[in-house]
């Protein structure tokens, strides 16, 4: 049996895209059998979900920061200062007319 995780989006699994270096910061399961597994094997190995826990949180921390999702929103507000400052703002609206 098969777990469809996010299924209306086109996701076949809630772990796609989820780009890492080493060991991965999640557990992949194909299967509810295989869910229950791992939450089984986590809840009687503390060190192992010691481990997990870890590689999760220093994950999200470092794809998902403050800094690492508002950095494209930054950047475009950089540029636009920028444009700002060199443009007047008739001059501007003139440009974009053009």
């Amino acid at each position: 049996e098969r777990v469809e995780i996010g299924q209306s989006s086109g996701i076949e699994f809630g772990v796609d895209g989820l780009d890492y270096i080493g060991e991965a910061p999640y557990v992949r399961c194909e299967s509810s059998r295989e869910f229950a597994a791992a939450v089984i094997r986590l809840l009687q190995d503390d060190s192992a979900a010691e481990a997990l826990s870890a590689r999760a949180l220093e994950y999200g921390r470092n794809n998902f920061g403050q800094a690492k999702v508002y950095a494209p929103l930054n950047a475009c507000l950089r540029a636009q200062a920028s444009i700002d400052q060199t443009f007047g703002a008739e001059e501007l609206s003139a440009a974009l007319a053009e």
